[in-house]
């Protein structure tokens, strides 16, 4: 049985081809892309550059791992 959730507002949407199934590839590639917009609309309204600071672990001492985690970890750490 798929774990995936029973609806999807990008596969339920009259653009999408009602042929082509959902991969999981399509999920990350629109993760992506949103992110990308949610960081371009946040940078793109500073004046004054952005400081940059991470931390291995999130506030409950979990390892930090996300995409947008990253995508900045080798900016801020120097890699």
């Amino acid at each position: 049985m798929p774990r995936q959730p029973l609806s999807n507002t990008f596969v339920l949407a009259e653009s999408w081809d009602e042929e082509k199934q959902w991969t999981l590839e399509d999920d990350v590639r629109i993760r992506n892309e949103l992110l990308s917009r949610v960081v371009h609309g946040l940078t793109s309204r500073c004046r004054h550059g952005v400081i940059l600071a991470t931390s291995e672990l999130d506030r409950r001492g979990a390892r930090q791992d996300g995409p947008l985690w990253r995508a900045l970890h080798p900016l801020v750490s120097g890699e």
